[in-house]
Order: C-alpha cells, then structure tokens, then sequence
C-alpha cells in the first residue's frame, strides 16, 4: 500500500527564482489500470502577459477540452 507518507523530495539545486522563469508541476497515478494526470506551468512576470503568450495561453484550456470530447467518444461517453 502505497502512502503520501512515502514521498521523498530530493533537493539537487538551489537556485533564486527570477522574472520569466517557468515552475512546472506534474503529478500522475496509476490505480487498477487507470491513469491519471494533471500538469500545471506556472510563469514568473513583472507584469501582465501580452503578445504570443496569450495566445498560447488561451489556446491549451480549448486544446485540452477537445482531446477530452474525443477521448469520452472514443471510449462510449464514459
């Protein structure tokens, strides 16, 4: 059995976080043959975003939406 207890964080390096970096967090679990993953990106800004970051931005939540539809017909609307 597995138990968030369990987890280990090893640190490698240390480092001060500046503008534009990027955080990312991925997480995933496997149970009786199913898997599920989330993501998360996170960008470090002065100010608002603007320009092709936008876009990009608005784009995945649709992107991700669709994939999600056509999975549920793949699968028969489960």
């Amino acid at each position: 059995m597995f138990n968030v207890h369990d987890l280990k964080v090893v640190v490698t390096e240390l480092r001060v976080v500046v503008t534009t970096d990027k955080q990312v967090s991925d997480m995933g679990c496997h149970i009786d043959g199913f898997i599920a993953v989330i993501a998360h990106t996170h960008v470090l800004l002065d100010g608002p975003v603007m320009g092709r970051q936008v876009d990009v931005i608005a784009a995945a939540n649709p992107a991700a939406e669709v994939a999600l539809r056509y999975l549920n017909q793949a699968v028969g609307g489960i």
